[in-house]
């Protein structure tokens, strides 16, 4: 068995971008190098193409314009270990 990562194709839990069109997501993501938009899953799910490969940089400037936006990547709690 394969697994294969790509860089250029990212699909990100997300809340508060229900609301935005797929013109306003394109324009939210083209400045970080991606070609494509769109949100599945009702909103839940952002999925991005990008143009080349995704980075911490770029993760960074998304975290920002979300911000901007009342709209935020949702990041999973680490499950505590017990003692």
């Amino acid at each position: 068995k394969k697994l294969m990562v790509s860089l250029r194709s990212l699909l990100l839990p997300v809340s508060g971008l229900d609301t935005q069109t797929p013109d306003q997501l394109l324009a939210l993501v083209k400045p970080l190098g991606a070609s494509s938009a769109e949100l599945l899953d009702g909103g839940k799910l952002l999925q991005i193409t990008m143009k080349s490969d995704w980075t911490f940089e770029r993760a960074a400037k998304l975290q920002k314009s979300l911000q901007n936006i009342n709209a935020k990547v949702l990041v999973p709690e680490e499950p505590k270990l017990a003692q």
